[in-house]
C-alpha cells in the first residue's frame, strides 16, 4: 500500500532533520568537516594514510638544509601503477599561526586527490624517468619571480607512498619526498628519496594535462 505525498513528505523531512542533527558531534560545538574520500581497498593502498594520498597541508621543510639546493643524485622511483595528483595554493598565515620555524605562508591542498588515469600512467612513468639534475647551481639560475600553484604527484607502491612536488611557477622546481604526510619535498633526510632540486617537473606536468601549460 502506497504512503500519501503528504506523509511521504513528512517523513523525509523528518529523516534530513535526524541526519542533520546527529551529524554535529558532541558538545563541544565543532562544525562537522567533509572527509576526503578514501582511495579504496587495493594491493597499493596507502598503510600510512588511512587511504588518503595527500596531505591537507604540505610539510615544511624549516630549518633543514636541501630543500632549495641542487640535488647530487637521481632518485630511485617505485612503478608507476597507481597515482594521484594533488593541487596546492600558498595561503598566509596569521600572526602566531606559523610553524613554529619562522614560517609566514604554507602549502594547502585545493580540492580532493585525483586518481590518475590508468592512461596515463605510462606518459607519467616516461616523464618520471625524464627527471633529472640540474645545469646549475640554484644560485645561478635566472627564475620568474611569479608564485602559483604546486603540485604533487602521489605514487603507491605497496602500501607505500612516495610524492614528487613540481612547482608551476618559478623555475620549476621538482622536489621529491619519501612520505608526503610527514616529510618535506627536497629535504625528507635519512631514508628519503632524495635530498634537493631537480628539473624535468613541466614534463611530468604535460603527462598529466595539469597546470598552466594544459
Amino acid at each position: 500500500m502506497s504512503l500519501p505525498t503528504s506523509r511521504l513528505a513528512a517523513t523525509g523531512a523528518a529523516v534530513t532533520v535526524a541526519l542533520l542533527l546527529g551529524g554535529c558531534g558532541g558538545g563541544d560545538g565543532a562544525t562537522p568537516v567533509a572527509e576526503e574520500p578514501s582511495t579504496g581497498s587495493s594491493p597499493d593502498e596507502p598503510t600510512g594514510a588511512p587511504g588518503r594520498p595527500c596531505p591537507r597541508v604540505l610539510p615544511t621543510p624549516g630549518e633543514r638544509a636541501g630543500a632549495d639546493q641542487a640535488a647530487e643524485e637521481l632518485p630511485e622511483l617505485p612503478p608507476v601503477r597507481r597515482a594521484w595528483v594533488c593541487r596546492y595554493h600558498p595561503a598566509q598565515l596569521g600572526e602566531g599561526d606559523g610553524d613554529g620555524e619562522g614560517s609566514s605562508s604554507r602549502w594547502e591542498r585545493q580540492g580532493w586527490a585525483v586518481p590518475v588515469a590508468d592512461a596515463d600512467l605510462a606518459p607519467l612513468a616516461d616523464a618520471l624517468d625524464g627527471l633529472a639534475l640540474l645545469d646549475l647551481d640554484t644560485s645561478q639560475r635566472v627564475c620568474t619571480a611569479d608564485i602559483g600553484p604546486r603540485f604533487m604527484v602521489v605514487l603507491a607502491d605497496a602500501g607505500d607512498l612516495t610524492g614528487v612536488v613540481v612547482d608551476d611557477f618559478g623555475c620549476h622546481d621538482t622536489r621529491l619526498t619519501a612520505d608526503p604526510h610527514s616529510r618535506p619535498a627536497g629535504a625528507d633526510g635519512p631514508g628519503g628519496v632524495v635530498d634537493g632540486v631537480l628539473q624535468g617537473g613541466p614534463r611530468v606536468l604535460e603527462a598529466l594535462g595539469v597546470g598552466r601549460g594544459a
